[in-house]
């Protein structure tokens, strides 16, 4: 959060999702929301949690950075 205010000047703009049991919608959701609203942090805790999800996560962000290539 120090690192996100140094830079952006407050919280305003970050998500927060503590992984686990049921939060791999919830944290999509933000990532889908942050390709929208470009600027947009998300801070994704305790992956280690739902390690099963990364390989999608991954595609993910792939996908939206061959977007932002474009």
């Amino acid at each position: 959060m120090k690192l996100v205010t140094e830079l952006r000047g407050n919280v305003s703009n970050l998500d927060i999702v503590s992984m686990g049991r049921g939060q791999s919608s919830k944290a999509e959701s933000f990532i889908q929301k942050t390709n929208i609203h470009k600027g947009r942090w998300i801070f994704l805790q305790n992956c280690h949690l739902i390690i099963s999800w990364m390989p999608h996560l991954q595609k993910l962000i792939e996908k939206y950075e061959f977007q932002i290539l474009k």
